[in-house]
C-alpha cells in the first residue's frame, strides 16, 4: 500500500503543479552536525552576525551550541540585553575566541573574507558552504525554505491577507499558495477544508478535481492508518504538552479517544524541564547527575532496554524525531529532516503500513512546544522558538511578543484535529507521552511577574500526559503517581504484548542540572532567582508534597498542586529520610 500512497501523493502534485526537490530535505541534519563537529573541535567558539538567523540557530541547534558565550557583530548596539555578551571583531583574540560560526545568509561571503584577512588562524563555519558541499544549493536562509516554521508562517500570511484582501485576483492567489502549502506539508485535512472555501467563492471544474483527489488522499490514509498491524508498536510524544491540555478544552477529541480506548495515567511526571535532560535519563533509565547524562543528546543502545528488545525481536525502528536520534544504534533509521507533525504521521503510515513487526516514534515537536507554530492563528504568529522568558530580553523587546495562550490554544487545537482521526483508527500498541510541560503566560506578564517555582520545578513545567493503547491493558484510569522513567518498562510490556502494570511508587524524581545557558543567567539573576541556577532534585510525593534538594545542600519543601512553600523543619527531616537513597545531586550528611 506504501507504493499506491506515494503515487497518489505524487499525481496530487502534478495536478496543482507543485516540483519537489528532495535534495534539499537533508539539510537539518548536515547543520546539526557540523555545527556538532565545529564546536567539538572549540574551546571558546562564537557566532557572528547578530539577528534572527542567530536566534533561530540557538533555537535549532540549543545543545549543539551551549558552549557559545559571544556574539561577534559589528554594528549591534545593544551590549547588555542578555546573557550573551555582544562584542566587536576587534575583541576576537582579547576573548581568546578560536573558532567562529558565520551566522548569516546574505553577508556570509563578506564575513568569510574578513576572518581570513584580519583572523587567518582561528577556524571558521560557513553551513551554507558545507550544504553546497553536500550538493545542496539554498537561494534564502535554512529556516525560510522547507522548514516547519517556514510553512507555518506562509500560511499565516496568507490567512491573513485573504481577511484583509478582497480583490478577486488575489483572493485566488492566496488560496492556491495556502492550499499548496498545505499539501506540501501533507496535512490533506486542512487541505480540504480550504479547498472548499475557495470553491464557495470560486467553483470552477478544476478545483472541484483537486477537493475529490485531495477527500480521496485523505481517505488513503486514514486506510492505511486502520491497516497497520496490531503487532506494531507506536511511541507518540508530544514535546512541551502539559498534562493539562488535554483538560482545557481544545483537545476533546483526543480526550474522547483516550477515554474510550486507551489506560491514562492521570498523576505522571516528566524526568525534568526540558527535551534531552528528560528523554536521555528515561531512556536510559539513569537519573544520576553524577554520571553527568546530561551532557550527551544520544545514549549507546545498550543503555537502552526498549531498544535492545526492539532488536532482539528483530524489529523495523524508524523514529520520526527531527533529526535526533536519542539512541545510538544502526539498527535505526532517523529522519535526517525537519518536520510538521503531518509530515511525520504520513512518513510513519508509509513505513507501517505493510510492516507487521515494527517499533515507531513520532515526536512532535513544533506545534506542541514554544512557540506553538499551527495554521489556525489568524492573527500574527510569533514563530522563533526557544523560551517564553527570552521575550523579556531587551534586545527582544522586553515583554511578551504576542498573546501565547490564544496561540498555544490553537496549536493544541488543531494538533486534536490532526491526531486524533488516526489515533481512532489505529489498532496497534501506542504509549503517548510528553517529554516535560511549558510555562504560558498572559500577554500582559511582565517579567517581575514570574514566581520562581514557575521557572524551575512548578508543576505546569513537569506534569505530563501518559496513555497506553493496548488490547490486554484495555480501558481505564489510574491516579498513582508515575514517571515517563517508566517508558521502557512500558514499551517492552507492548512489543511482548503484555499487559502494562507499573510498580507502585512512594514518589517520582525530576532532575535537572546546572544551567549553562548564558540568556537564562542573566534572567535568573535579574529576578533573584540564583539558586535555581543550581543543579537540583525534585522529589514530589504522592501525599502532595513537594521536596527540592539543590547542589549546595539547600532543602526546599514545597505544597505539589499550588507550589506554595512551606516552612516545616520536622516535614522537611521526615521527607528528606525517605529519599535521602535516591539523593544524587549532592552528597551530605543531615
Amino acid at each position: 500500500m506504501r507504493e499506491q500512497m506515494e503515487q497518489a501523493y505524487e499525481s496530487l502534485l502534478k495536478l496543482v503543479g507543485i516540483e519537489m526537490e528532495n535534495n534539499k530535505n537533508r539539510t537539518g541534519i548536515i547543520i546539526k552536525n557540523a555545527i556538532s563537529d565545529f564546536v567539538h573541535k572549540c574551546k571558546n567558539p562564537a557566532v557572528w552576525c547578530y539577528g534572527i538567523h542567530t536566534h533561530m540557530l540557538m533555537a535549532d541547534y540549543i545543545f549543539e551550541m551551549k558552549n557559545v558565550k559571544y556574539i561577534v557583530d559589528e554594528f549591534c548596539t545593544d551590549e547588555s540585553g542578555g546573557g550573551f555578551e555582544i562584542i566587536r571583531s576587534s575583541k576576537i583574540d582579547e576573548k581568546s575566541i578560536d573558532g567562529i560560526i558565520i551566522s548569516t545568509f546574505k553577508y556570509r561571503k563578506d564575513i568569510t573574507q574578513t576572518i581570513q584577512k584580519q583572523f587567518p588562524n582561528i577556524k571558521y563555519l560557513d553551513i551554507y558552504q558545507i550544504l553546497h558541499e553536500q550538493g545542496i544549493d539554498l537561494d534564502c536562509e535554512y529556516y525560510a525554505g522547507e522548514y516547519p516554521y517556514a510553512h507555518y508562517g506562509k500560511i499565516n500570511e496568507l490567512i491573513i491577507n485573504l481577511t484583509n484582501m478582497y480583490e478577486k485576483e488575489k483572493n485566488e492567489f492566496f488560496f492556491e499558495s495556502m492550499i499548496k502549502e498545505f499539501i506540501l506539508i501533507k496535512d490533506f485535512q486542512s487541505a480540504i477544508s480550504c479547498m472548499e472555501a475557495y470553491i464557495k467563492r470560486y467553483d470552477n471544474e478544476k478545483n472541484r478535481t483537486i477537493l475529490n483527489f485531495l477527500h480521496k488522499l485523505y481517505d488513503l490514509e486514514l486506510d492505511a492508518a486502520s491497516r497497520v498491524s496490531d503487532k506494531n508498536v507506536l511511541m507518540l510524544c508530544m514535546d512541551g504538552l502539559r498534562r493539562i491540555d488535554l483538560y482545557a478544552g481544545q483537545m476533546n477529541k483526543l480526550k474522547r479517544c483516550i477515554e474510550e480506548r486507551a489506560f491514562f495515567f492521570s498523576n505522571a511526571y516528566s524526568v525534568s524541564t526540558s527535551t534531552y535532560e528528560s528523554l536521555i535519563p528515561a531512556y536510559s533509565e539513569n537519573s544520576d547527575l553524577r554520571t553527568k547524562y546530561y551532557k550527551n543528546s544520544e545514549i549507546e543502545e545498550e543503555r537502552c532496554r526498549f531498544i535492545k528488545e526492539a532488536v532482539s525481536q528483530n524489529r523495523k525502528i524508524c523514529f520520526y524525531t527531527d533529526c535526533c536520534s536519542y539512541v545510538k544504534s544502526r539498527y535505526i533509521k532517523v529522519t535526517d529532516k525537519y518536520q510538521t507533525a503531518a509530515e511525520k504521521i504520513w512518513d510513519f503510515l508509509l513505513d507501517a503500513v505493510d510492516e507487521e513487526n515494527g517499533l515507531f516514534y513520532i515526536h512532535i515537536l513544533y506545534e506542541s512546544h514554544f512557540s506553538y507554530p499551527n495554521p489556525y492563528t489568524k492573527r500574527k504568529l510569533a514563530l522563533e522558538g526557544g523560551n517564553i522568558l527570552f521575550d523579556f530580553l531587551q534586545r527582544n523587546g522586553g515583554r511578551l511578543r504576542t498573546d501565547y495562550i490564544a496561540q498555544h490554544n490553537d496549536a493544541v487545537k488543531y494538533l486534536d484535529d490532526l491526531v486524533s482521526p488516526f489515533l481512532e483508527k489505529l489498532s496497534c500498541g501506542i504509549v503517548m507521552f510528553a517529554d516535560h510541560g511549558n510555562l504560558i503566560m498572559k500577554e500582559n506578564t511582565c517579567l517581575e511577574d514570574v514566581t520562581y517555582p514557575q521557572i524551575t520545578f512548578g508543576e505546569e513545567l513537569i506534569q505530563v500526559p501518559l496513555a497506553v493503547w493496548s488490547k490486554k491493558t484495555g480501558t481505564g484510569t489510574s491516579n498513582s503517581i508515575c514517571s515517563i522513567m517508566d517508558l521502557n518498562a512500558i514499551i517492552i510490556r507492548l512489543m511482548k504484548r503484555e499487559e502494562i502494570a507499573l510498580q507502585e511508587r512512594e514518589f517520582v524524581k525530576i532532575v535537572r542540572s546546572k544551567l549553562y545557558n548564558a540568556d537564562f543567567k542573566y534572567l535568573y539573576r535579574k529576578l533573584g532567582y540564583e539558586q535555581g541556577l543550581r543543579a537540583f532534585e525534585t522529589f514530589v510525593f504522592r501525599e502532595g508534597f513537594k521536596l527540592v534538594v539543590y547542589d549546595n545542600g539547600v532543602a526546599e519543601l514545597y505544597e505539589a498542586s499550588s507550589d506554595k512553600r512551606i516552612d516545616d523543619t520536622d516535614l522537611i527531616e521526615k521527607l528528606f529520610y525517605k529519599i535521602k537513597d535516591e539523593l544524587t545531586v549532592c552528597v551530605w550528611e543531615r
